[in-house]
């Protein structure tokens, strides 16, 4: 028998892109002699001093070393590169900007986020803002509103990660209110309070003399919704009951959102 047996390695595996396995793999050497037949089928990993038939390996990149010996001596040899990822990318998000109450931002807000692979490395990163079509990743810049954001990767083994729909909510507009600039002690005085974005959330109204000499009067009123409406109707008496002589007063309102 003057020829070498053939090699062989059976893999056993999910196969994903370009040539990574995205499950563990079971790796056993074969071979065949035509004449004195095969007296062995060993393999080896990076280089380790340890021979065996058959193995299994999770994540990572390896050399595995085949090794064939016929019953006449003659042995063959090969070695494979094998990779294996079976996991996929992580996404890490941030968001920069100024949380207010409820889980409202009151100022712009800029959402970044990082993917990233150990094993293979990441191939594609995605964003997909506000339920649009998904493109290539940049930082997402949102105003004033309701907002969804949306992130996937792709490593080069084929590993997808997907975050689920991330919403933020965002209003940087101060309620506005309207008032008359002056009116007479006596008459009834509409006012409106405003908020498009997040929606009204308190009202207090203070009356008062510019020097504080006198006890001031104030109260809240309950608010909600995008617009309320009222009139002020002063008696001319602070909280301690003295009545107001004549001159010039002050009315604040002051009116906060969600």
């Amino acid at each position: 028998d003057t020829v070498a047996p053939s090699v062989g390695l059976d893999i056993r595996g999910t196969s994903g892109a370009n040539g990574w396995y995205v499950s563990p793999i079971t790796i056993t050497a074969t071979g065949s002699d035509a004449t004195s037949g095969v007296a062995s089928t060993l393999l080896s990993i990076d280089g380790g001093m340890t021979w065996q038939p058959s193995l299994t390996l999770n994540e990572g990149v390896y050399n595995a070393a085949v090794s064939v010996a016929d019953y006449a001596g003659n042995v063959s040899s090969s070695t494979t590169t094998l990779s294996v990822d079976t996991t996929t990318p992580s996404i890490n998000m941030s968001v920069a900007g100024t949380l207010g109450h409820n889980g409202w931002y009151k100022s712009a807000i800029q959402v970044s986020a990082l993917a990233s692979d150990a094993t293979s490395g990441v191939a594609t990163f995605e964003v997909s803002a506000d339920g649009a079509a998904y493109q290539s990743y940049t930082p997402i810049a949102f105003n004033d509103g309701p907002h969804t954001i949306q992130f996937k990767a792709v490593d080069a083994a084929g590993n997808v990660t997907e975050t689920a729909s991330q919403a933020f909510y965002v209003d940087t507009l101060a309620p506005m209110v309207n008032l008359p600039a002056s009116w007479q002690l006596g008459t009834n005085v509409p006012y409106d309070v405003i908020d498009e974005g997040s929606g009204l959330a308190a009202l207090r109204i203070v009356i008062e003399d510019e020097d504080e000499k006198y006890a001031k009067v104030a109260w809240n009123q309950e608010v909600s919704g995008s617009t309320y409406s009222q009139d002020i109707d002063w008696n001319g008496q602070f909280k301690d009951k003295t009545v107001a002589p004549p001159g010039t007063y002050l009315v604040w309102l002051k009116a906060s959102d969600v």
